[in-house]
């Protein structure tokens, strides 16, 4: 608690910077870059400053932490967009990432993002948007979903993933269609602890595995082109 991280280059690590079950740290005006899983990981924390930040080729992942302040950071030069508790916006335009945590109605629109761990996260994120948007080259997620429900993805492309093109966990009642997921390296989309998904007129190609069902119940598969993966669904 009360520490400063200030002014340093943290770069190629397997993670950057993890902040877990801590308050009060400043991390400002650091150069992060090339960490292969993360850039900055704050994990069940509270009450730190993460701000003007330049992350390359990394980025920042949230999970269980609120009340965080995050502003005026980049990635590869543009916007890091952070929203927490925000509700009725829209994120359009040239950005670097996008981090949502317990947003409402939140519309992501005609982005494009690439070369970061996980171009869209959501955290407890519910009745959002995220529509027109290419994501490609991420290491980990191309967009992950952790208890997020009730949003709509629709006419994205999403390619070029390490780990996970779409990802549901812990998340229901998504609609998923009329989006490309291709050339992902283990998995296009994946619905893991979820239900309730639907997956719609989707083209889900050149991926070691197409679709993911990992302790999923009640998920809908209708009008999909799964084709030329290793493993279909």
């Amino acid at each position: 608690e009360g520490c400063g991280i200030e002014g340093n280059t943290i770069r190629g690590n397997a993670g950057g910077l993890h902040l877990s079950l801590s308050s009060g740290i400043r991390v400002e005006g650091n150069r992060i870059e090339n960490n292969s899983d993360w850039g900055v990981q704050l994990f069940s924390s509270t009450g730190n400053y993460v701000v003007r930040n330049m992350f390359i080729n990394d980025g920042l992942l949230v999970q269980e932490s609120y009340g965080n302040s995050v502003d005026g950071n980049t990635v590869n030069g543009k916007p890091l967009v952070y929203y927490e508790r925000r509700s009725g916006l829209t994120v359009t335009g040239a950005v670097g990432q996008v981090v949502l945590v317990n947003c409402t109605n939140i519309t992501v629109e005609g982005v494009a993002v690439d070369a970061v761990e996980a171009g869209l996260w959501l955290w407890g994120t519910v009745n959002s948007t995220i529509r027109d948007t290419v994501v490609q080259n991420t290491s980990w997620y191309g967009i992950r979903l952790l208890y997020s429900n009730g949003n709509r993805l629709e006419g994205n492309v999403v390619k070029g993933v390490r780990v996970c093109g779409v990802d549901f966990h812990y998340s229901g009642y998504n609609v998923l269609k009329d989006s490309s997921i291709i050339g992902n390296t283990k998995v296009g989309v994946r619905f893991a602890s979820s239900e309730g998904n639907v997956l719609e007129n989707c083209t889900i190609s050149g991926n070691e595995m197409g679709v993911s069902l990992d302790r999923a119940a009640n998920n809908a598969l209708t009008g999909n082109i799964i084709g030329s993966n290793e493993v279909g669904v």
